[in-house]
Parts: structure tokens; sequence; C-alpha cells
């Protein structure tokens, strides 16, 4: 793996856990996207070799980022692309979708709006039509499919009638895919009163057992919640665990979906398995989560996701802290279940290490993740800084070593130390930051003591 040490401003000042959101943090397509430049030679290849190539180094985002150099030359026809497309991907129907996505993803970044949207356009068009003929070989559109290409085509205020009929062909998608029950929960719920979550706040957190639930940010079109650790985002098998017993009696697993939907809570559609849902944190994750609540906005959600526009920062304790000779910042180049993957991370405030024992260490750092691996910041703790996070289940290990009196609470409910800290989508105009959690104050303030 690469461990780099960098400066830049967000790195500058003394760093403390009350003022890690306190400076703006700010990436713009080119910056993302401009990691690996294109060689003198590259003009000179094959698309389909380039594309090969793009993709092996940084899957969606080295996509993205050769479909953008296309931007100032004449952009080959949807057919070409597809063609090049196929045959990079080997007729493995996953890297196949994640290049066509990629590829219709890239002209929500181009400076033509107008070129962009028809060629976008085009490219879904040529995929339904082939994927119609040919479902066994060829891979199927899928959500991020019609949200990136949603978001290309609706920057073009002239093809907005268009946008509106790919968005309804993501809405007839997700109601093939939900199947029936979808549908009768759907039409259960048009017969109510659609609340907000914060005219609800107390309902949810006696269905959740959990007062740190609160609203961080609620408009018509979103809510951006702080979700207790413990609590699942939603349950992808639907059971009587997440539902609310007869008396009154709460389960102890309800997800925040469940909560939200039982409080009439208007969610979006368009995800499948799970209203509203546009990304999501471990059930043992605290902070700052996105739910779309009408589809528009979950498909400009998605592809925000999609492309790397959304900024996201994870405080976390970890146990033993970092050894010395790994620099107090820097970047984590390091893959994720075979995945390339990127964090910023730095170390806050380090504990326990004055009294000589190493193991008894531990830390607060705060990492920026640069791309959206499943389990990437404890990974990257865990196999970068060699310090996992602390009661983390599946990469760290238990926290004995540390003092045992709110250890029952921790494990009871599969929690560990890790906190979404701030969620910002400049495209929607929203920046927010959740505080750290109340019971994560018996560690630290056993670990301020020693």
């Amino acid at each position: 793996f690469v461990l780099t040490c960098r400066s830049s401003s967000w790195l500058e000042g003394k760093a403390t856990l009350a003022g890690l959101c306190a400076r703006p943090w700010s990436r713009t397509a080119s910056a993302i996207f401009s990691s690996s430049s294109t060689s003198a030679g590259a003009d000179e290849k094959s698309l389909t070799e380039r594309l090969r190539q793009s993709y092996s180094r940084q899957e969606s985002d080295g996509v993205m980022e050769l479909a953008l150099s296309h931007s100032d030359k004449i952009t080959p026809p949807a057919e070409q692309i597809f063609a090049h497309i196929q045959e990079a991907s080997a007729n493995q129907k996953g890297v196949e979708a994640t290049m066509l996505n990629s590829w219709i993803a890239s002209k929500m970044l181009g400076s033509e709006a107008h070129q962009d949207a028809s060629n976008a356009l085009d490219l879904l068009n040529l995929w339904e039509e082939k994927a119609s003929y040919d479902g066994e070989t060829v891979a199927t559109p899928d959500l991020v499919t019609y949200s990136v290409a949603y978001s290309a085509i609706s920057r073009d205020e002239r093809r907005i009638d268009d946008a509106n009929i790919v968005l309804a062909r993501a809405q007839k998608w997700s109601k093939k895919v939900a199947g029936s029950k979808r549908r009768r929960a759907l039409a259960a719920a048009r017969r109510h009163k659609p609340n907000n979550a914060e005219d609800r706040i107390d309902d949810i957190r006696e269905l959740l057992n959990d007062s740190e639930f609160d609203v961080l940010l609620e408009t018509s079109d979103f809510l951006v919640a702080n979700k207790p650790a413990g609590i699942a985002c939603s349950h992808r098998v639907v059971t009587t665990a997440g539902k609310k017993r007869s008396k009154g009696r709460k389960t102890s697993d309800m997800s925040l979906v469940d909560a939200l939907l039982h409080c009439n809570v208007q969610l979006s559609t368009l995800n499948a398995e799970s209203q509203g849902l546009v990304h999501r944190l471990d059930r043992g994750t605290s902070g700052c989560i996105f739910l779309a609540k009408t589809d528009p906005i979950h498909a400009h959600a998605v592809a925000q996701f999609f492309t790397r526009q959304v900024r996201k920062s994870y405080v976390t304790l970890v146990s033993p802290a970092p050894a010395k000779r790994f620099p107090e910042s820097g970047t984590l180049d390091i893959p994720v279940n075979g995945r390339p993957a990127r964090s910023d991370f730095r170390v806050l405030e380090r504990f326990g290490e004055s009294a000589g024992h190493a193991q008894n260490s531990a830390a607060t750092i705060e990492m920026r993740t640069l791309t959206g691996r499943k389990h990437q910041v404890r990974v990257h703790a865990s196999q970068g800084l060699n310090a996992p996070v602390v009661n983390d289940p599946v990469y760290g290990v238990a926290a004995a070593n540390l003092p045992q009196i709110a250890n029952k609470e921790t494990t009871s409910r599969e929690r560990f130390f890790l906190h979404a800290a701030t969620l910002s989508i400049p495209a929607l105009d929203i920046s927010v930051e959740a505080p750290v959690p109340g019971w994560w104050k018996t560690y630290m303030d056993h670990f301020e003591k020693q």
C-alpha cells in the first residue's frame, strides 16, 4: 500500500475533537479525476485498451477520467463506445455495467451540457435496446445508470422532458425489482398524511429506543439524520424483527427506515431494497446519513455519490494508537476487498502513551474518504495504520484493554467507535455535522486521566 504525508489546508492548525468540522474542504471534478494523467502516446492506443487500463487502475474513477479526456474531441458514436466497452470488459457483466455507468456519468461533469445530454441519452437508449435483446450476456441498466443519465440530461434545460422520461424508467425499474409487497406498502402509506421527521422526533427515538437520533437538516426533498450506533439503516430481508410489537412494546432491532416509515415520513421509492436510502452506514457506526424523500432528489444524490462529489469525514477511536513511525497526517492508498480505495487521515489526539504501554494506548483519528468502499475506514485504520477501531468485531479486537465500565452498553447494541462526523453535498446545498455520541465520553475521560 501507499502511505503519503502531505500538507493541505484541512491539516493545518491544532487538531481537536471539538473543532474537527470547523474548516471547509472542497474538491472539483477536475481534481478528483486528475491523479493519473494521460500519457503522450495514449491517443495512439485503441479505446478498448485504454478502457481496460483505466478500469484496472481506478475502476469507475479511471473510466470517468478517460471519458472526460474525450470532452475536447469528437465523441465516438454510442454504438462505437458500447462496442469498445464490451470488448474491454471481456464479457464480465459487472465490469461492463461499471464502465457504461462511468461513461454516462462523465457527461454530468463536462462543459458542453447540450452535447453531453445527447450523448448520455444515446448511450442509455442503446444499452437498454441491447439488454432487452440479449439480457443473458449484456449487463442490465440499474439505479446508478438511470440516476447518472437523469442528472446528465437534466443539465440541459431543453431536454427536461427527456430527463423526466429517464426518471420514469427508473421508477418502472424500481417497481419491477421491489415487487408487489412494496406496492401494497406504498398504497397503505398514501392513506395517511405524510409527516416531517422533525415533528415526530420523539416517536422515532422511542421506536429506535435511542435518544441519540436527531434531525440535522430536513426539507420537503430530503432528510439528513444523525443515526445512532447499533441501529441498522434498513433490513434487506423483511421480517417481524423490524416491526413494532403490540401493546406499544418495542423490538430491539427496529431499523432507521422502519422507524421513519412507521411515523409516515415520506421517503423516495427509487431504491428497490429500501425506501429513501442513497448510501449506508454500518450498523455499529453512528453519524450523518442522507435519505431522499422524492425520486428526483434521490436520482441526483445517487449521481453525486457515484461521481465523488460528496464529501464525508469520520472520527474514530482506535487502539492501540498508530506507531510513531507513521506520520500524524497523510493519505492511505490501500485496496479494500480488492478494489482501489483512498483516505486522507490525521491524528487528532493520543492517549495513554505516557504510561509506556503501547498496547494500552489509544487515539482519535479523523478520516476523509476519497472513495466509497464498504468498510473502508475500518480497513484503513486496521491494515493501514495498525490501529483498529475499538470494538470492531471484524477488523479489530474487543475492547478488552479498555475500561469495562461502558463495555456492556457498547457491545449489547453492536456499537463500535466510528462516527460519520460530517457530510457535504454541494450540488444540493448540504453541509452538516453530527456531534460525537455521548456514550464515548466514559472512554475518553478514562484516557484523559492517564
